[in-house]
């Protein structure tokens, strides 16, 4: 037999390196195709003290994970604000989303994930603060008709929910003595607190939720009595579908209710021209104030309460047409 050339003996080894070559990277690409093993770029995975939030449905879009922590505004969220439209939820985990900054608006919370926010009472695209928590820790959260108060700011620690009625000592609010530091208020009620007993002493009426008491009247780590009651222009309260406007600041002085609808001017407004100072809006619609008739000038889109328009675009004492539009303002 005629032995072979060492060029005859270097093709089948040749060939048998390019037969491993394309095998290992066969496996590669297999492996990078496998999200098991190499989740797609972009995509949040909580762990099980973590959540996720999305910018579109089904975990889709922009994302960001969060800790176990207090997240009050978009910027600390790490996502544009008002944009979040799904959330996971790690397994030992909750997270609360807010509807405005400093956990303030529409509160809502969440125990197991969801892929679609636009049917729950939060919405889509409208959070602006969150605060993530180990699961089942106590939350208390004022429905419609009731108030919640805390002994931390933001709406943290200890905490009891309270029903229409008169709380006049701290034993019957069920917290213990002068440690109520934080306020939610329900869309249907106004809260009285005072230092005193039996409503003595300073007292203050909130009509919303206030993160912070330090700055207030009523102060910090002061209140010994409680009176929950309906508003005192609760005639004046909207409806889901409706928008109350006021003469005066804080919900007061002369005021009407408007249903879905155009009010080019004043007088289908039903108020004087040029005298709205805050404004309710229900939870079903938006409402767009404008200063001149017609819907022309400056307006400006409000979708929740304001109780103080002389620091907004459209001013105090200013507006003379109002369109009640349904749902939540597009996305632009």
């Amino acid at each position: 037999m005629t032995p072979s050339s060492p060029r005859t003996r270097a093709i089948p080894l040749m060939l048998l390196m390019v037969m491993c070559l394309f095998a290992a990277h066969a496996q590669t690409v297999a492996a990078n195709d496998n999200p098991a093993s190499q989740p797609p770029q972009g995509i949040c995975t909580p762990g099980p003290h973590q959540i996720a939030l999305f910018t579109g449905t089904f975990f889709g879009g922009d994302c960001v994970t969060l800790d176990l922590g207090t997240y009050l505004s978009a910027d600390q969220i790490g996502l544009a604000d008002n944009s979040v439209s799904s959330v996971l939820v790690g397994g030992d985990t909750q997270v609360v989303l807010c509807t405005n900054p400093f956990l303030g608006g529409v509160c809502e919370t969440f125990t197991v994930s969801d892929n679609d926010l636009s049917n729950n009472p939060v919405g889509s695209d409208t959070a602006s603060s969150a605060r993530v928590q180990t699961l089942g820790t106590g939350n208390c959260s004022a429905g419609a008709y009731q108030v919640a108060v805390f002994v931390n700011l933001f709406y943290d620690g200890q905490c009891v929910t309270l029903e229409i009625g008169d709380y006049p000592n701290t034993l019957l609010i069920g917290i213990p003595p002068n440690t109520i530091s934080s306020i939610q208020v329900g869309a249907g009620v106004e809260a009285v607190l005072c230092r005193g007993f039996e409503f003595t002493g300073i007292c203050e009426t909130f009509n919303r939720n206030d993160p912070i008491l330090s700055n207030n009247p009523i102060g910090n780590n002061n209140t010994s009595s409680i009176r929950v009651r309906y508003p005192t222009n609760y005639q004046c309260y909207p409806g889901l579908f409706q928008v109350a406007l006021y003469t005066e600041a804080n919900y007061g002085g002369e005021c009407v209710k408007r249903g879905i609808g155009f009010y080019s001017n004043a007088l289908q407004i039903g108020l004087p021209d040029n005298s709205v100072s805050s404004v309710r809006v229900g939870l079903g619609v938006r409402a767009v104030v404008c200063r001149d008739n017609n819907f022309g000038g400056v307006c400006e889109t409000f979708t929740n309460d304001d109780p103080d328009l002389s620091n907004n675009p459209i001013g105090s004492n200013q507006a003379s047409s109002l369109q009640v539009l349904p749902g939540s303002a597009p996305t632009p």
